[in-house]
């Protein structure tokens, strides 16, 4: 009798237990532990579904896990580190807003500075040349001339690049291509002011410098000549002993020392302290 009521009561504490430990944790389901869905005939919406183990959740009771957020878009002119600025094909300048590279940005600067005489540009134009620039910073000029077609400043700096790089190509597949540049951004700037200086003469020391086309030589050699007779009729500047220089040397390179030696000489008359032209008379 006695061990009827011990086996009894055992079973009885056995299902309460049981009982106690199932109902706590459908209440308080722990993590990794099973839900009701993983029960018999319990499916669908009454499957209550445990936290995946995989999703990290606050540690901090009540309170909800942050939202994901997706990242910032870049900034007007910021860079991209997935799609770097000027990283296109054939050296793509970059478009207005765009951030420039540093050093393309202050060799660009440099020559486009205020104030600059015409020897203090020449002398940044070749430092650009000797450090291997040149080209970039004419690109870059000719996208400023795009976005500024009435812009004679900017126009007359492509222009001149185009011109050197025209002149560094000489014999070159490329030289006819910026020769062609040069020539139409010195012509938009005659269009509109036919007695520029820095237009006329740049567009004669283009054809001046043509010296497998005899006849656009010619042209440039009639040009200088033109050029200096305007010059005689207005105040001297220092910009204006070029024409002396390349229309001479134009000469001596025809063969025609006498005649380089004269305009040599006439420059020199006239710009008495120009070192180029009293140099080319000592030799």
């Amino acid at each position: 009798m006695g061990t009827l009521s011990s086996i009894k009561w055992t079973s009885i504490a056995v299902v309460v237990c049981l009982t106690f430990y199932l109902g706590w944790d459908l209440l308080f389901p722990r993590p990794g532990s099973f839900s009701p869905g993983d029960l018999p005939g319990v499916r669908g919406k009454e499957a209550v579904k445990a936290p995946s183990p995989s999703r990290k959740t606050s540690s901090f009771p009540g309170r909800r896990p942050e939202p994901l957020r997706a990242a910032p878009n870049p900034s007007p002119g910021e860079k991209n580190p997935g799609n770097p600025v000027g990283s296109g094909e054939g050296g793509k300048v970059p478009l207005s807003g765009e951030r420039m590279d540093p050093i393309l940005e202050g060799a660009l600067g440099r020559i486009t500075a205020e104030g600059l005489s015409f020897e203090e540009r020449r002398a940044a134009w070749e430092d650009l040349a000797k450090r291997g620039l040149l080209k970039d910073v004419v690109r870059a000029l000719g996208r400023m001339a795009e976005e500024n077609p009435d812009d004679f400043r900017v126009l007359l700096l492509f222009g001149e690049g185009a011109r050197k790089l025209s002149a560094l190509s000489a014999g070159g597949p490329g030289r006819e291509d910026w020769a062609d540049k040069a020539e139409r951004a010195y012509e938009k700037v005659l269009g509109r002011d036919p007695e520029n200086w820095e237009a006329r003469f740049g567009r004669a020391a283009l054809l001046a410098g043509s010296r497998a086309l005899e006849g656009r030589r010619r042209d440039g050699e009639s040009r200088l000549e033109e050029l200096i007779r305007w010059q005689e009729d207005q105040p001297p500047k220092p910009a204006f002993s070029r024409t002396y220089l390349l229309l001479g040397d134009s000469y001596r390179d025809d063969g025609d020392q006498e005649a380089a030696r004269r305009i040599w000489q006439k420059g020199l008359e006239r710009f008495p302290e120009n070192e180029d032209l009293r140099r080319r008379l000592e030799r």
